[in-house]
């Protein structure tokens, strides 16, 4: 986890980004809109890094800093300079617009992390 892991995200479940895709990909529902594809719920990174690995792995926290460098320095998979940057910035979607405009429910991940169901 990069620096504190305060910072906040808003994770979705994989199904409901995928839905979300392929009916803006085959209808006309999500033309001409620009809709923030984040989740309901509003969770710490680090929190969620911890329900992710669910005890099966430890997680550590890295110097932001120098994870940025490093990201910069030598791309490839993981977070990027983007990345970090996002994440660092504190940027909150607009789920309720996305909730409106796909009129469908979403799975809140957490609670999938919780229980131990991500697929």
């Amino acid at each position: 986890v990069p620096g504190s892991g305060r910072y906040v995200i808003q994770p979705r479940h994989v199904g409901d980004a995928a839905r979300i895709l392929a009916d803006s990909a085959t209808g006309p529902r999500y033309r001409n809109r620009v809709l923030d594809l984040v989740g309901p719920e509003v969770i710490e990174f680090g929190r969620y890094a911890r329900l992710f690995a669910r005890g099966r792995a430890r997680v550590r926290r890295a110097d932001f800093e120098g994870a940025y460098r490093e990201a910069v320095a030598r791309p490839g998979p993981g977070l990027g300079p983007d990345d970090l940057a996002v994440l660092a910035g504190g940027f909150v979607g607009d789920h309720a617009r996305l909730a409106r405009a796909s009129r469908s429910g979403f799975r809140p991940v957490t609670e999938l992390l919780k229980a131990g169901r991500l697929g």
